[in-house]
């Protein structure tokens, strides 16, 4: 597992591998602050159908990316 100073730090010296994580890092973060953005307009806009489906979304996102690895290992 890489740290995100150290992805950082790799990609700032060009090493390769880093940047590619890091770019696999802001495509996996993408979609994920989507959903958040979509959250907090849901809750503003007070529709609350969308709120649950938003929430079933960011579970479901959030499972995969934290839970699932850990039970692949």
């Amino acid at each position: 597992m890489v740290g995100a100073p150290q992805l950082i730090k790799g990609a700032e010296e060009l090493n390769g591998l880093d940047i590619i994580l890091l770019g696999l890092v802001v495509l996996i973060a993408t979609p994920v602050a989507m959903v958040f953005t979509n959250l907090f307009y849901f809750i503003h806009q007070r529709n609350y159908l969308y709120i649950a489906i938003t929430l079933v979304i960011l579970t479901n996102l959030t499972i995969a990316i934290v839970v699932l690895p850990s039970l692949i290992k």
